[in-house]
């Protein structure tokens, strides 16, 4: 499991090559483009920027 917590990052690789090591992806509904690649759920969690809902 990957946490990607950044704020409004541009587009990075380490979402991915996480995804492609079939681990999945924890981020903030905030964290930029990251958020376009993980499916909630399915690829990883797309939560709220606190830390109750990240934890």
């Amino acid at each position: 499991m990957f946490f990607f917590g950044c704020y409004d990052e541009d587009y990075r690789y380490v979402t991915l090559a996480t995804m492609l090591a079939a681990k999945p992806v924890i981020t903030c509904n905030d964290s930029g483009e990251a958020v376009e690649f993980v499916i909630d759920q399915e690829t990883g969690f797309v939560v709220n920027p606190e830390p109750e809902a990240i934890a």
